[in-house]
């Protein structure tokens, strides 16, 4: 048996080892399964095999994961096919654009793709008939999520099914790649460690500047006021990058252009061709000085009496509306506020905006109140907070461990696309251009 059929029968064999009835195997599937939110719009076939090989090497049974439990139940495996699995806890998922279907140099058909997230490449083999059959309705440039695994140091397989998302414009591409860091963050940079450092890295940068502009990690403000001052943190960080680069932040465009030696005839073609309207660009021209886009935050935010910014150095930023409240009443807790203490928190551990350094703070801050709320809110006389808070966090979809937030800064090339995104988003809407955008969509 040659290398690509054997990988494709080990392809099979690991999926149909996770879908088998063993008990522990089977009760760690559905919890792992229960947790994703990718799974919850369809729950076709393809999708199952999607969410098997993801759970075959991210899920864990006890302390090992449903991949190492299957290498250990091969009673005969030769060096090389060891070899091949043990390198599947490399897989990864990612948003793939097809550059090309060809011919692999071992002559068995291959996509050949881009992972839009990382801008890495990788030739993919197709193997098995339905691979093959699938691989016909594909063509160049259209995007695939795709859980791929090593095959060689050069070729990699698919683990399941592709998902084919067809052609997709700009647009949409930004809003599949927004999809994904949604669902799939631990895959987010899955195979650039260096770009996934570099974001880790530029979350704690963000939460010291917001500790060093607020002097402290936790604010509370009229929501109004609250709002204003984050606009005035984001001039400071856009001044300290105006300064580092050496440019003069009171200079207007058409200076800073002028001093560069850029004329305004190729600036106007160029910003012309973003989409951008010679008026518009007249105005940011005479602008007189530079200013970062005005941070808004929601409604209710804005209107609250005391809104509350949190900052963390791995979880990221919170802003609340009623969280000031909250913290007064678990302070001054009394027979006439348990009632109001009550529905308070169970808001707080409901809201998916709370994360979970919020709720860990305020237990530690407030045991045994937090501890009696819980109690008494969810009728769990025996709960004891020490060696129960971490079940209940789970329980009300808080992950123990922090996701990359939105405060990451992204790679040049992502930037780039999300910048584009917002310049065609705000192009003149004439009727010519209103009739072509109705018939662009998913292209199959």
């Amino acid at each position: 048996m040659n290398a690509p059929s054997q990988a494709h029968h080990w392809t099979t064999a690991l999926i149909d080892f996770v879908q088998a009835t063993d008990e522990s195997v089977a009760a760690a599937r559905e919890r792992f399964t229960k947790t994703q939110l990718a799974i919850t719009a369809k729950a076709d076939m393809n999708r199952r095999q999607f969410m098997d090989s993801r759970f075959a090497v991210e899920g864990r049974v006890g302390d090992r994961t449903p991949l190492d439990l299957f290498i250990a139940a091969q009673s005969k495996l030769s060096d090389d096919d060891r070899a091949l699995l043990e390198s599947w806890h490399r897989s990864f998922l990612g948003l793939f654009a097809i550059d090309e279907i060809a011919e692999a140099a071992s002559g068995d058909r291959a996509l050949h793709l881009t992972n839009w997230l990382t801008q890495k490449h990788y030739t993919a083999l197709l193997m098995g008939d339905r691979e093959a059959q699938d691989a016909e309705r594909l063509k160049a440039g259209d995007i695939l999520l795709a859980h791929i695994a090593p095959l060689s140091d050069t070729q990699w397989l698919f683990l399941a099914p592709w998902m084919a998302l067809g052609k997709l414009g700009k647009p949409k591409l930004a809003v599949a790649i927004g999809s994904f860091r949604d669902n799939y963050k631990p895959h987010l940079y899955g195979d650039a460690p260096d770009l996934l450092e570099e974001a880790w890295i530029s979350v704690e940068r963000y939460h010291q500047q917001f500790v060093d502009f607020f002097g402290s990690d936790t604010v509370t403000l009229p929501g109004r006021e609250l709002n204003q001052r984050l606009n005035d943190l984001q001039d400071v960080l856009l001044q300290e990058q105006l300064d580092s680069a050496g440019i003069d932040q009171s200079k207007s465009l058409r200076e800073l252009a002028t001093d560069a030696g850029v004329d305004e005839d190729d600036l106007s073609e160029q910003v012309e061709s973003m989409g951008a309207s010679r008026a518009q660009l007249d105005q940011a021209l005479s602008a007189s000085s530079m200013k970062m886009p005005r941070v808004e935050l929601p409604r209710d935010l804005r209107q609250a009496e005391h809104a509350t910014a949190l900052s963390h150095p791995r979880w990221g930023q919170v802003f609340l509306p009623s969280y000031h409240v909250l913290c007064r009443l678990m302070e001054t807790e009394s027979m006439s506020t348990a009632i109001e203490t009550q529905d308070l928190f169970r808001q707080h551990l409901k809201n998916p905006e709370v994360k979970t350094f919020v709720l860990q703070d305020l237990a530690q801050r407030y045991p045994a109140v937090v501890e009696a709320l819980v109690q008494r809110s969810f009728n769990r006389p025996d709960f004891v907070l020490e060696t129960d808070l971490e079940a209940l966090l789970v329980e009300f979809g808080k992950p123990l461990q922090p996701q990359l937030p939105e405060t990451a800064s992204v790679p040049v090339h992502l930037h780039n696309l999300f910048q584009e995104v917002v310049v065609e988003m705000e192009k003149p809407k004439t009727k010519k251009k209103t009739k072509k955008k109705a018939v662009a969509g998913f292209q199959r």
